[in-house]
Parts: C-alpha cells; structure tokens; sequence
C-alpha cells in the first residue's frame, strides 16, 4: 500500500474515531485520554494505519473541530490548523489560544520525529511546532502582564509589538497578530 493510501485510510479511521466520540458511540477498546478541556488523544495498537491503529488528537484550535493525526510507525504527527510554520493563524470564535497551548505542549513532549503543520513546510518539531507555540506563549505572556498592569488589549498591541520581531516577517502577522491579541485578552480575561 502506499504511503498517501495509508495516510488516506489513517484519516478516514481517525475521522470516524473523532465523530463517534463525539456522539459517544462505542470505539473498542480504545482508551481517550483528556489532555485538556475538549483536548482527547486516542490510544490504539501500534503497526500500520488501519481500523485497529488509531492516533488522534481532536483539539479546539482554530476551530472547535481541529484534529491533529499521528502516524505511530513513522513517529509523524499532522497538525492540521492546531499549528503552523512561518504563519500567523486565526482563530475562530469556537477555537482557543489557550487550548491550544495546552495541546501544542502535549505533542511538543512527545517523540515525534516529523511535524506536519496546518501550513508551511513540514520538519522537525524543532523547526515545525516549537517557533508557533513559542508565539503562543509570548502573546500569552504579555497579555498576562498587560492586564495585570490594567491595560487593554490595544495598549498592550503597542506597547509590546516590538517584542515579536522572531514572528512579525511570518505570512499573515499583520492581518493576525491584532485579533489574536484580542482573542487572548478575552480568553485570560476569563480565567
């Protein structure tokens, strides 16, 4: 079998697995570990893709529906929207930054060999994941102070812009960076 007839079947298997979670229908044997809120990895046997081999996360990202797919034989995990290269995302109203944090350093600790993100070139986690979740985490931490020093999401835009040289050349970062700031103010402001 090739390998993107493998990949395909993986995601037809995964896809299935995610809905009849969500709609509690029976799975086998398999064990759904939350990582964190509406954050599940699903745990089957190892070997090839197939009904029996499933490895899944199903995690509110961009949107409350992103799924992230390993593929255990070759220690590849795909992204999909949950993670991008040299991209700024956006979120929707479903999705959150905070959520996805938490997913993003899930997979980070993990032994994956290859990322494959939402957009942007595949690599290692190094090249791959790690850039995008250090975005996360910088535009987490200055909304944490900024609202610790009371300000609000457009003061802390531009008291702070300076701060993400490493990200402001990626593709999207000017059309991005403002609502995810916004979307992370809200988020924070709910904890």
């Amino acid at each position: 079998m090739h390998l993107l007839s493998k990949i395909r079947l993986a995601v037809f298997f995964c896809l299935m697995s995610v809905s009849a979670h969500a709609w509690n229908l029976p799975t086998g044997s398999y064990q759904f570990e939350s990582i964190a809120d509406r954050v599940y990895v699903m745990h089957g046997p190892l070997g090839e893709p197939s009904k029996d081999n499933q490895g899944f996360m199903n995690n509110p990202a961009h949107t409350d529906t992103d799924i992230m797919i390993e593929h255990v034989g070759s220690q590849t995990i795909f992204m999909g929207d949950n993670s991008f290269s040299n991209r700024i995302g956006r979120f929707d109203g479903s999705g959150s930054i905070v959520e996805t944090i938490k997913a993003l350093k899930y997979i980070a600790a993990q032994s994956f060999k290859t990322v494959v993100p939402g957009h942007g070139p595949s690599a290692n986690p190094e090249q791959a994941l790690n850039p995008y979740l250090d975005y996360l985490l910088k535009l987490e931490s200055v909304v944490a102070q900024g609202q610790e020093d009371e300000l609000e999401d457009y003061e802390i835009k531009a008291a702070t812009l300076d701060q993400f040289e490493n990200w402001n050349s990626w593709v999207g970062f000017e059309k991005q960076f403002g609502p995810n700031l916004n979307k992370m103010f809200l988020e924070l402001e709910d904890f």
